[in-house]
This record gives C-alpha cells, sequence and structure tokens, in this order.
C-alpha cells in the first residue's frame, strides 16, 4: 500500500498554526508559482486557500505543491515533486502516495475519479494511473501531447473512462483509459490554454479573452468575456451556477448565466481547484440562460 503515513509524524508541527483553518464546500485551492527568494534562489511553488467570496483564508508556503485536486471524499490532493500528498478538511496530512523517478514523475495535474482512482499527468508527458488504494500504478503514454508539456491541463470524463487533455497544439484531445485507445479530438483545429468538462461530457474552454461552452457533441452554445488572458485554469463552483477562470494575476468567480464576475482576487497564481465542484450540464447552463432572459 503506497498511500503510506510517513509524513503524519510531520503534521502536527507543520500545520500547528493552520489548525484552526477548515476548507469548507465551495473553498478553492490555488497554486502560486515559484517566488524569487535571493539571486538564482526560488521558494517552491505553494497553495493559497481561498473562500467562496475569493478572500484569502490562509497560505500554506510550508508545504510545497505544483498541482491540486479534491479527492470524491474531499481530501485535498497536493502534488510536488514524484509524489502527492493526502490531506483532510483541516489540513491535516493524512499520508502519501509515492509516484516514482524524481524528475520524469514530476507532478504537474492531477484528475481524480469517483472511484478512488488518480489520473496524474507528469513532467515526462506520460500520465499515471493510480490505484484507489496508491498500490497499483499504471503508466499511459498520451498521443500527440509533445514534450516538454506547454498545456498541463487533464481532466475526466463523467463516464469515468474518457480522458480530456490538451496536446502539443493546444487542442482537446481524448483517451480512453478503460480500451486503452485514442478517441477522435473533441475539437479538432482549435487552439485552447484551459478547459473543464461539463457533466455531461461537453467542455469549458479559454481561448484569449473568452471562455467558451460546447455540448457534447462539440456545438458551440455559450461565451463569456474573461478579463485578461490568456486564462490557465478553469473549475467549476460547489454552485454549478458558478464557474472560476485563473487569467494572469487574477481570479475570477463567474456567474455563468450573466457572465458577471461577482468576486475577484488580484493574484498571480496558476490553477485551482473547489473543493465540492458540481459540474453543470448542459442543459442546465442553457436553461439558466432561458430562464435569466425571461425575467427581463
Amino acid at each position: 500500500m503506497r498511500r503510506v503515513l510517513l509524513l503524519f509524524v510531520l503534521a502536527v508541527p507543520l500545520f500547528a498554526q493552520q489548525q484552526r483553518t477548515t476548507i469548507e464546500i465551495g473553498d478553492a485551492i490555488v497554486i502560486a508559482p515559484m517566488q524569487p527568494s535571493g539571486i538564482g534562489f526560488f521558494d517552491p511553488p505553494f497553495p493559497i486557500l481561498l473562500d467562496d467570496s475569493a478572500a484569502i483564508k490562509t497560505t500554506m508556503r510550508n508545504l510545497p505543491a505544483s498541482a491540486a485536486a479534491f479527492d470524491a471524499q474531499g481530501h485535498l490532493l497536493l502534488g510536488y515533486g514524484p509524489s502527492i500528498t493526502v490531506l483532510e478538511d483541516q489540513i491535516f496530512v493524512l499520508g502519501g502516495i509515492g509516484l516514482g523517478q524524481p524528475f520524469r514523475d514530476a507532478v504537474m495535474a492531477i484528475a481524480p475519479a469517483p472511484n478512488g482512482e488518480l489520473f496524474v499527468l507528469t513532467a515526462s508527458s506520460d500520465v499515471l494511473e493510480v490505484s484507489a488504494d496508491g498500490g497499483s500504478i499504471k503508466r499511459i503514454v498520451l498521443p500527440a501531447i509533445g514534450f516538454p508539456v506547454v498545456n498541463a491541463n487533464i481532466d475526466l470524463g463523467p463516464d469515468g473512462c474518457t480522458l480530456y487533455y490538451l496536446d502539443h497544439d493546444g487542442e482537446i484531445a481524448r483517451y480512453d483509459v478503460c480500451a486503452g485507445v485514442a478517441l477522435p479530438k473533441f475539437l479538432p483545429n482549435l487552439g485552447f490554454t484551459a478547459f473543464r468538462v461539463l457533466g455531461d461530457g461537453g467542455v469549458a474552454a479559454a481561448s484569449g479573452q473568452t471562455l467558451l461552452f460546447y455540448d457534447p457533441a462539440a456545438r458551440l452554445f455559450k461565451t463569456i468575456a474573461l478579463s485578461g488572458s490568456p486564462a490557465t485554469s478553469i473549475a467549476f463552483d460547489a454552485d454549478p451556477a458558478y464557474v472560476w477562470a485563473v487569467t494572469p494575476g487574477t481570479i475570477a468567480k463567474i456567474r455563468i448565466s450573466d457572465g458577471r464576475a461577482v468576486n475577484v482576487q488580484t493574484l498571480v497564481v496558476d490553477s485551482i481547484a473547489i473543493r465540492g465542484e458540481r459540474r453543470p450540464a448542459t442543459i442546465e447552463i442553457t436553461g439558466a440562460v432561458r430562464r435569466r432572459g425571461t425575467r427581463h
């Protein structure tokens, strides 16, 4: 069993000043990039906890992380180097998962599955399929993802088998991790900088200063203007009527129906994950837009 508790002995002193902070449903974890700490030296990237209004609750500079996600049980997963640290909602370490080689398997993105498995995009451009107990790791080579990885975006579809990712051209590609075969691209010949899969297999994707919504047949049905470009990360809120977008220097919580940014935080970060994220289906978004239009 690889989800060992070797880090548990560090949990109390490491988070002694944060033990009263709780990650609530609707809170966001964002990853701040490396920070210069002197000539030729940099502090590693680290997580920041925001509440559902985008206000900062706490920073975790003492826990390096290059990627974050929440698993099906609501545990926070922080990836750094070739390992993933598992934390509970009061920011105590529960354990860790060792992935492999220090540089080849450095974590860039994490896509949890409902059954407890994890799909981890690594610096080598391989994806590691990690079993629910952490005891088994399978290496997957994704077609056309390229090396080095330019866009570290992966996401699992609602069927639990279709892994969506950005290839080296920024196109949304798909791979069936259950059958082990490549699938047709979701949107060939269109490049994006970030995306998130909808609850029905459609996609919300960022291109330039626009967030575009596509149904499962890849038909565009809605656009939202973004402040700043390009978006580097997208996540849905615990309330599926909202979506969060990370753009250079800004994090915005946006109401999907009218595209209004209801909460904005000025902060330089690379990615975002929401505890209790609920992905809307296409009909929920189009229905909300029609209802809003009727009121006017």
